[in-house]
């Protein structure tokens, strides 16, 4: 026997099926499959794989194409065309410059820019990158296979608008070098990357960019959050005979937190010029930072983005439409990573957010954070970074855009950025030097820094091989 309920849930389930039955008979068929034969054939991505190599993805299944169906801007012979399969056609093509912008039109079916594909994963150098000191002599250099120019500009003051500048010779591997015979520690330095022209290009030799491999930057408190790389003197930090910490993975209990969030109030207790800093999440004896950590019994900490990070963005619209007096907002939580290398200056002592001020203009902010991972060591809790990259900010002025936005980022078939994160610009962790980047940030702020650990900001963006390629790394360095 049905109960009075379930009868009533059958009845109803009836009357919602009686009803769709109804509307599909006085509908149009909604079958995708229908209305994807309805549906005109375009280009959605045309890629350039090698020397002679195109790859096409369409959105169905294209007619049958000759090699005179398609033509190639700059003019560029066709010599055959093949379906790889359904939606995909591999064209054989005559030579194809990879620093060349090209397009190619499809008779009947439309028109798509060429984007570097393939062609670039071959570049690839095992120098060290970013500013090294190598046989007395200051070694500069920057990956940038497209770039047609890049100049050096060193500066004796983080805002001084006039440096002195050098040309870069570039390398085969697509690597650009400059050498001085002196040591520059203390002074800033950045690139201005000048390249191929084009509407879906970002190469710009009127902007200075900072390195990607900045160890710490000096940043302007705008949205386009631009900087120039600070060059340290050698490390001399007393570690006190720190090392990782020995917590088996499933005894982790870890605490997750935002580093100004845990002292910036005075209920925390700590010295007024220190709330919100490095420093004051490990001065002693006090109601907040170290003391109320160790309270709750946590064996970990996982710090909230501390890599340098994008502070300020745009406000959206009103909804009149209207934009707002200041025009700008805080980026309070970090993910908007700017150099991976670099440690947030805003949550060194002095920090600020001062509309136009600098920050980190001393690199206090390296030496801060290892005083943090050690005293947090020396209280048996480890240390976890919370890491983004996935994506970088969709407004700061990030040094991978005007490197090369091709290289770098994953594009759309017209050239313009993916947003998959959500954020507006998707970075493309399948480069093999994009991947070397990662793997060597990974391995820098473990080694000099004495990171435990990492939590990877949407992770699944990241692909399989690099993310293979992290664990091994980490597990090399720290078992």
């Amino acid at each position: 026997m049905f109960s009075p309920q379930t009868m009533g849930f059958v009845l109803s389930l009836l009357v919602f099926l009686s009803t769709q039955t109804r509307h599909e008979r006085f509908h149009a068929p909604t079958n995708p499959m229908l209305l994807r034969k309805a549906e005109k054939i375009k280009i959605e991505f045309a890629g350039i794989e090698a020397a002679n190599e195109i790859r096409i993805r369409f959105n169905g299944k294209p007619r049958p194409l000759g090699a005179k169906d398609c033509i190639i801007t700059p003019t560029t012979t066709v010599l055959a065309v093949q379906m790889a399969d359904t939606t995909t056609a591999r064209l054989t093509t005559g030579s194809l410059e990879y620093r060349q912008n090209y397009s190619i039109a499809i008779s009947g079916i439309g028109e798509k820019p060429l984007l570097p594909t393939g062609i670039l994963d071959d570049f690839y150098s095992e120098k060290p990158l970013g500013h090294h000191l190598e046989n007395d002599n200051s070694v500069f250099r920057l990956f940038a296979p497209r770039a047609t120019k890049v100049r050096l500009f060193v500066f004796e003051r983080h805002d001084q608008e006039n440096g002195s500048e050098q040309d870069m010779r570039r390398d085969d591997e697509g690597v650009w070098e400059f050498f001085a015979k002196e040591n520059l520690a203390g002074k800033y330095y950045g690139y201005s990357v000048g390249g191929p022209a084009g509407a879906e290009e970002m190469f710009d030799a009127a902007t200075i960019i900072a390195d990607p491999y900045s160890r710490a930057v000096a940043t302007c408190n705008e949205v386009a959050h631009p900087g120039r790389t600070l060059i340290l003197p050698p490390d001399n930090f007393d570690w006190r005979g720190d090392s990782f910490t020995k917590i088996p993975m499933e005894d982790l209990i870890i605490y997750e937190m935002h580093v100004r969030d845990l002292t910036a109030h005075p209920s925390s207790g700590v010295s007024p010029e220190l709330y919100g800093s490095y420093r004051g999440l490990i001065e002693s004896g006090k109601t907040g930072g170290m003391d109320y950590i160790k309270s709750l019994g946590v064996n970990a900490i996982e710090l909230l983005p501390v890599q340098d990070f994008g502070n300020l963005e745009l406000l959206p619209p009103a909804a009149d439409g209207k934009q707002a007096e200041s025009g700008w907002q805080q980026n309070h939580w970090g993910y908007m990573t700017s150099h991976f290398f670099a440690p947030e200056s805003y949550y060194a002592t002095g920090g600020t957010l001062k509309f136009g001020a600098w920050a980190g203009e001393d690199g206090r902010q390296a030496r801060e954070l290892k005083e943090v991972v050690r005293v947090f060591h020396q209280n048996g809790i480890a240390v976890i970074l919370d890491v983004v990259y996935n994506h970088v900010s969709q407004y700061n002025q990030n040094s991978f855009k005007y490197i090369d936005k091709k290289y770098y980022f994953r594009l759309d078939g017209d050239g313009e950025f993916l947003n998959k994160s959500g954020c507006f610009n998707d970075f493309k962790t399948e480069r093999p030097m994009s991947r070397r980047m990662i793997l060597d940030s990974v391995e820098y702020w473990m080694r000099e820094f004495h990171i435990d650990g990492f939590r990877f900001d949407l992770a699944a963006m990241i692909d399989w091989e690099t993310c293979d390629a992290i664990l091994k790394k980490a597990r090399e360095i720290n078992p």
